[in-house]
């Protein structure tokens, strides 16, 4: 599978679409694949994950303390998830489930997302730039300028 990750890390993931082809199949011997059922708990909140999480296929939902029984959140093929644990060392805040059969996640370990950060360094700020964004998307308080025009 090395070669199939490497065309997909750089075609179908857009924080790493810069790198050379060379530059990720340095990594991906290492990369972990799990699949998942539907509802299946991918990462649980408090649980330690040093890893970067990618959706290879299918979808996962996101679920915060505040709303533990309805997804704030849906990712897809190409979506990655973990990036806060991974910089800050923290517990996740989430709880992450497949949302279809056949769901697969692939890992990349710690250390060899760590080689990453070395060969390009603006990895890191354009990883927390996509998840701000996604932050700011999911969690938007109305307000008169993005309220529905009626």
């Amino acid at each position: 599978m090395g070669h199939e990750d490497t065309l997909f890390l750089k075609q179908q993931v857009d924080v790493l679409g810069f790198f050379e082809v060379e530059q990720l199949r340095r990594i991906t011997p290492n990369i972990v694949h799990t699949v998942y059922k539907n509802g299946q708990i991918v990462t649980l909140k408090g649980e330690f994950t040093a890893n970067f999480f990618i959706v290879k296929k299918g979808s996962i939902n996101i679920f915060t303390p505040n709303e533990p029984k309805t997804p704030a959140a849906k990712l897809q093929k190409g979506d990655f998830f973990g990036v806060m644990s991974l910089f800050s060392s923290l517990p996740s805040n989430v709880t992450i489930k497949s949302a279809a059969d056949g769901t697969e996640i692939i890992e990349i370990p710690n250390a060899e997302f760590q080689k990453l950060l070395e060969m390009q360094p603006l990895l890191k700020n354009s990883l927390i730039q996509k998840v701000e964004d996604r932050m700011k998307k999911y969690t938007q308080i109305p307000t008169p300028e993005n309220l529905p025009k009626t």
